[in-house]
């Protein structure tokens, strides 16, 4: 006999709230047999195709496409390439975002360096320490170990700390 779950279970194995998985109902995107009692009967294709819809949501897909995916799903192999079709879309969009967070990316490390560049100006580094080592010394032994990503410097001005991230662009 297959296994099945009851919506309380597939609620916390999803960990998808039950309201959201009766909604699914409603949009037509979840479609759980019901028992002699009218209760909701989950089975694992179920399961998976929930993890499907939640996969899909976070990558920015609107249930609205959900549903057409469903609906195409639901019309077998025969249409696949309509399928297909929606998923390279959303792959599509989500490249562009990919495309413009790296966009942003780049300007906040080009505005962190320009900022570090301004912060050692005005900075005394022989006097700084990080982490109770002389700054200058610490930034010395990185550039000697090739070090390259960024580290935080902890400044106390005041009864405040301030955290500045250094990038680190250092060739071998």
């Amino acid at each position: 006999m297959t296994k099945t779950y009851k919506i309380s279970e597939i609620a916390l194995l999803t960990e998808l709230p039950i309201a959201t998985l009766r909604y699914y109902e409603e949009l037509d995107l979840l479609k759980p047999a019901r028992n002699s009692s009218n209760y909701r009967e989950f089975t694992e294709a179920d399961l998976e195709w929930i993890y499907f819809i939640k996969r899909a949501k976070a990558t920015g897909m609107p249930l609205a496409k959900i549903q057409d995916y469903s609906r195409l799903r639901e019309q077998g192999d025969s249409i696949i390439i309509q399928r297909i079709s929606l998923l390279v879309e959303q792959e599509r969009i989500l490249r562009q975002q990919i495309t413009d967070l790296e966009g942003h990316l780049d300007f906040i490390l080009q505005k962190n360096i320009i900022t570090m560049k301004l912060f050692k100006k005005t900075r005394n580094l022989n006097s700084e320490f990080f982490y109770g080592v002389p700054y200058r010394k610490f930034l010395t032994y990185l550039a000697t170990t090739g070090f390259v990503g960024s580290f935080e410097c902890l400044y106390f001005v005041g009864y405040k700390v301030i955290a500045i991230s250094f990038p680190f662009f250092l060739k071998r």
